[in-house]
């Protein structure tokens, strides 16, 4: 909810939508800047990445911002 304050955006769970988020864990945080490709669109939440600051990094990352 603090994201969608914050972002105007919301998160919501896939149905038939061609464009997606895809969260999986590996060994690392990361997301590509945007969408790289169509379809989905890889965010890793691994065993270190369960903070609230790095989870909002990484979905921000995925829709499209850069570092400053």
């Amino acid at each position: 909810n603090d994201y969608h304050i914050i972002t105007c955006l919301s998160f919501i769970p896939r149905t038939t939508e061609r464009n997606f988020i895809l969260l999986f864990s590996l060994q690392c945080c990361y997301s590509f800047v945007g969408i790289i490709i169509l379809g989905d669109q890889p965010l890793s939440l691994g065993p270190g990445c369960f903070y609230y600051v790095t989870i909002v990094h990484e979905f921000v990352h995925a829709i499209g911002f850069f570092h400053e």
